[in-house]
């Protein structure tokens, strides 16, 4: 995904694939509770077909319960404005 020109191209729209992608994060992070450490465009693709392709596993880790739930809180305080909620989250 570092290259806009080339996914417009091949006949992508960057902001489905960009709805995919938080969509996928957000159920590997929050739903399913793993994460993939290093996940930026340069281990993302755009697959013929829309879907987006991850690369480089080497860092991978668990997210238990209640980090998922803060995480969830976090977001939602980001997207929300409530910055004073997502301060308190990071002290708990």
């Amino acid at each position: 995904l570092s290259h806009r020109d080339r996914i417009v191209a091949a006949g992508h729209d960057p902001s489905v694939l960009a709805g995919r992608l938080i969509r996928a994060f957000l159920r590997q992070a929050i739903a399913e509770g793993f994460f993939h450490a290093d996940m930026h465009q340069g281990n993302l693709f755009a697959l013929p077909d829309g879907r987006i392709a991850a690369i480089d596993f080497g860092i991978m880790g668990r997210i238990d319960r209640r980090a998922r739930v803060w995480l969830a809180e976090i977001l939602y305080g980001l997207i929300t404005g409530n910055y004073a909620r997502v301060a308190e989250i990071h002290f708990e």
